[in-house]
C-alpha cells in the first residue's frame, strides 16, 4: 500500500487515536490498514489512513493519520 511512497516525502500533519479497549504487549491482534481518502489541495495531495485493530472481533483502538505529499 505505501508502495508508491518509496521515494517520496511525506509530512505528517494530523493523527487521530481512538482507544476502546487497553492494549498489551505480547497479545495477538488482528489489524486492518485502510485508505479512508484522497484529494488534491492546492500544490498538496492530502492522503488519510485508517488502523483498525480488534482482539477476538472487539474493536479495541483505531488510528487515523493524514498525510501531505508536495506535488511538483
Amino acid at each position: 500500500m505505501f508502495h508508491k511512497f518509496e521515494q517520496e516525502t511525506l509530512l505528517l500533519q494530523e493523527t487521530i487515536i481512538e482507544q476502546f479497549e487497553d492494549i498489551y504487549v505480547g497479545n495477538q491482534y488482528t489489524a486492518k490498514l485502510t485508505m479512508i481518502k484522497q484529494r488534491k489541495i492546492k500544490q498538496f495531495i492530502q492522503y488519510s489512513y485508517k488502523l483498525e485493530m480488534n482482539k477476538n472481533s472487539k474493536k479495541c483502538i483505531n488510528i487515523t493519520q493524514v498525510f501531505l505529499r508536495k506535488v511538483t
